[in-house]
């Protein structure tokens, strides 16, 4: 499908309509409500996309985890933890457990 861009919107900030239209469609179909506790697995273009997107819809605590060593951007835009599960090994289970005490991120697919 194309669709023509207007004329106020320049070619840097389109090349992200996609980007943030896969965040949101994702976002909706995880049926996220405000106050929830999130955990966003992958912190590519998109994985960022839904970071910052939940931060301002109100998520109450936002874990990343990326294999990728580099969470600092996770934690830049938005995440309160960022974690390397590749890293942090078997132990990663009991660390998420604790973080939510017990209950874990909401999961509502």
């Amino acid at each position: 499908m194309l669709l023509r861009l207007p004329d106020a919107i320049s070619f840097e900030d389109a090349v992200l309509l996609d980007t943030l239209g896969v965040a949101v469609r994702g976002i909706r179909q995880s049926r996220f409500r405000m106050g929830d506790n999130v955990v966003v697995v992958g912190a590519g273009a998109i994985g960022l996309a839904v970071i910052q997107l939940l931060k301002i819809a109100g998520a109450r605590h936002i874990t990343a985890l990326n294999r990728s060593a580099e969470t600092g951007a996770c934690l830049k835009l938005g995440a309160h933890l960022a974690l390397n599960p590749t890293a942090e090994g078997a132990g990663l289970q009991e660390k998420m457990m604790a973080l939510y005490k017990g209950v874990g991120a909401v999961s509502r697919l």
